[in-house]
């Protein structure tokens, strides 16, 4: 009896430590396989909430342009309308966000929309024009897009990604500085978020639709822009590019050239005389007035007084060419005569220079 009872006692007995590790081990990978599980379908939830915001944006553009016969400016242009009330809300457009989990890109040009997930994955829509290895002209955005949207005035840059690379982000920080009559400096920061950016691409326009717009490329910021209009508006936007293709435009920034104006007055303005010979010398305005001076105009007449300041109505008055630097004056009569010059362009004269004077002696 007592043998019976200690032999049921050892059948009692707990676990060894290997049938305990195995335990922990089984444990332990089923446990990896449920966070797998779990983490492939959050991906999956987020992907499916961005193609659902691409194609409720999508479809909110389209009725805009059906309406108004033209793709909306801007998303807020969608929300901003609470007649139509397009969109109730804006999804997040901001691709260095920190707390969303994909981003949408609009572009006004070809109305096409993107959605990107946070790792730089494209999850519906497309920037408007084929990337690299594409067959479908246009791409597939609302109202097909435009072809060549790496030409000036083309649609918009981008396109798929080539294998094992990344798009650049969105550039930061543009702005316009140093505008005159004919020119002004474009500056800019890389982008926050995506691949490397290598290079950039730069468009400026008269309209901010950027139709027509003139293209150019540059390697870093600033960006010299010329052969601008005087007195006119100007759009520019930024696109950051690698290996890969080209990242999205930058919102479009603003800025108007200086008007043409007269020329200030001409420097350093002298006259000598040498017998009845009176000869005015001077030098170019500091400033043209945005426009290239066309002549000069040099008066004279006899000081009436002790002052040249009171200019006579029958003042004698020449023109010379924009070239010309003097004047002299012959045959003048006995006493002091006075002298000044001013500078003309295409907006008309410019300032009078100081008044000089000189003693003619017989």
């Amino acid at each position: 009896m007592r043998q019976r009872l200690l032999e049921a006692r050892r059948r009692e007995s707990g676990f060894t430590l290997i049938e305990l590790l195995i335990v922990i081990v089984i444990l332990g990978v089923l446990a990896a396989v449920v966070i797998l599980a779990l983490g492939a379908f959050n991906d999956r939830g987020e992907a499916a909430a961005c193609k659902a915001d691409v194609k409720a944006v999508e479809v909110a553009v389209e009725a805009y342009r059906a309406k108004n016969g033209t793709y909306p400016g801007s998303l807020n242009d969608l929300v901003s309308d609470t007649d139509e009330n397009y969109l109730r809300s804006l999804p997040n457009t901001d691709p260095n966000s920190t707390t969303a989990e994909y981003y949408i890109t609009y572009y006004e040009t070809t109305g096409a929309v993107e959605g990107r997930l946070k790792n730089g994955t494209v999850c519906a829509g497309n920037s408007g024009t084929p990337g690299p290895g594409s067959t479908e002209p246009g791409g597939g955005g609302p109202g097909g897009g435009e072809p060549g949207g790496g030409e000036p005035g083309g649609g918009e840059p981008g396109g798929g990604e080539e294998p094992g690379g990344q798009l650049p982000g969105v550039v930061t920080g543009l702005s316009v500085g140093s505008v005159t009559q004919t020119s002004a400096s474009i500056s800019w920061s890389a982008p926050a978020g995506g691949g490397q950016a290598t290079g950039y691409l730069i468009q400026w326009s008269t309209n901010p639709q950027f139709t027509g717009a003139s293209q150019q490329s540059d390697n870093a910021s600033p960006f010299p822009l010329s052969s601008l209009s005087p007195a006119t508006t100007y759009y520019v936007r930024v696109a950051a590019t690698n290996d890969a293709g080209t990242g999205p435009w930058s919102d479009g920034v603003s800025f108007t050239t200086l008007a043409v104006g007269p020329p200030s007055a001409p420097q350093n303005v002298t006259v000598s005389a040498r017998d009845e010979d009176a000869t005015v010398r001077w030098e170019a305005p500091a400033n043209n007035g945005g426009a290239p001076i066309t002549e000069y105009t040099v008066e004279r007449w006899k000081r009436q007084g002790n002052s040249c300041t009171n200019v006579p109505s029958n003042r004698t008055s020449v023109n010379v060419a924009a070239t010309a630097r003097s004047r002299t004056f012959n045959d003048l009569s006995e006493g002091w005569h006075c002298f000044r010059v001013r500078a003309n362009n295409s907006a008309g004269a410019g300032e009078w220079s100081s008044i000089v004077s000189v003693d003619i002696d017989d």
